[in-house]
């Protein structure tokens, strides 16, 4: 989190068509400090492969008649 008044190293990125500034945090921390913040998330790893036969695939699913 950070307050009005705090002082923090940014990196600029490009400026879009309507001029705003693009600024990244991440970025000037691995440039300049060769870091990683710790809040950062890690990158997915594959999942293994779904089982078979669920709902969508002809698996049996209780249905209830509330008609009843």
């Amino acid at each position: 989190v950070v307050n009005v008044g705090d002082q923090v190293m940014v990196k600029v990125l490009p400026i879009d068509e309507k001029g705003r500034l693009n600024l990244s945090r991440r970025d000037a921390l691995i440039e300049v400090e060769g870091l990683v913040p710790e809040n950062t998330v890690a990158p997915r790893t594959s999942r293994p492969p779904r089982r078979e036969g669920g709902y969508n695939n002809g698996g049996n699913r209780r249905r209830f008649d509330n008609n009843n």
